[in-house]
């Protein structure tokens, strides 16, 4: 490819490309993007998406806790973090206070839940790390 030059190049119509596929033929290639999880930036592509932290409030008995919005698909594991340990995921049946499952959809009007095998206790510092759409 160093070798072309201005008389020397390959046609675009000269590549097949998928008629499905994320590189598509528009007078020359094109890379189709989602614009939700990647984007085109200055002709540069990049992550759409940030790391996010958000707080919990346990009481000693609720298991369920709501997000305040859903995580992105593709992108429903979780970091929990209580009193700075690192809990585990599931994926279902969580076996105590130190075990979560995620349902992505499954909080108060969609949002994204975390629900523990048994309730952290009031006193236990409660975060969880996800990823968020830039805004």
């Amino acid at each position: 490819l160093n070798q072309l030059t201005s008389s020397n190049k390959v046609a675009g119509s000269a590549i097949q490309l998928g008629a499905n596929g994320a590189i598509a033929n528009d007078s020359g290639i094109k890379v189709s993007v989602d614009d939700e999880t990647i984007d085109i930036n200055s002709n540069s592509i990049r992550l759409a998406i940030a790391p996010s932290f958000e707080s919990f409030s346990p009481n000693g008995s609720n298991v369920n806790f709501d997000m305040s919005e859903t995580v992105i698909a593709n992108f429903d594991v979780l970091m929990v973090i209580k009193n700075g340990l690192v809990l585990k995921q599931v994926e279902s049946n969580p076996a105590d206070a130190d075990e979560y499952l995620v349902s992505r959809t499954g909080g108060a009007g969609g949002v994204s839940r975390v629900t523990f095998g048994s309730a952290p206790a009031a006193t236990d510092d409660l975060r969880v790390m996800f990823f968020s759409t830039l805004s």
